[in-house]
């Protein structure tokens, strides 16, 4: 009796791990599915590679002050810290727009821009992140 219920739990502890660890949308596609070319936002990511914390929008920002990394991606790294000038890598879903990304508040400064279905490493804006647009 010990042993099945030694085994049950053991069960209960694997299918816990594998229903907290991330949803099939994320593992195939490398990005939360609101991030991916199944949703309209843009993801911005704390990381490089769409890796830790990331935030999401769908609305246009002239100054990233003020926006906080709040939701959990691969891990939580970078979790509550503010967007503006922390964003390594971004991802813009199904919105027929590409989202550009300015170094400076009200969109000015050099950019990088994100086509719709894509995912990329920010290059000009590499942490030095301010504002957004769609074009």
């Amino acid at each position: 009796m010990k042993l099945r219920a030694a085994a049950a739990v053991t069960a209960a502890l694997a299918f816990a791990g594998v229903a907290l660890s991330g949803t099939n949308a994320q593992a195939a596609t490398g990005v939360p599915q609101i991030c991916s070319k199944y949703s309209n936002y843009l993801c911005l990511f704390y990381n490089s590679y769409y890796e830790g914390a990331y935030y999401a929008t769908q609305r246009q920002t002239s100054n990233f002050d003020g926006e906080w990394f709040d939701r959990c991606g691969t891990s939580c790294a970078g979790l509550e810290y503010p967007v503006k000038n922390n964003a390594a890598s971004a991802s813009v879903g199904n919105t027929g727009s590409t989202a550009r990304i300015f170094f400076n508040s009200n969109w000015a400064g050099v950019w990088d821009d994100v086509a719709p279905n894509s995912k990329r490493q920010l290059d000009k804006t590499y942490n030095n992140n301010a504002s957004m647009n769609w074009l």
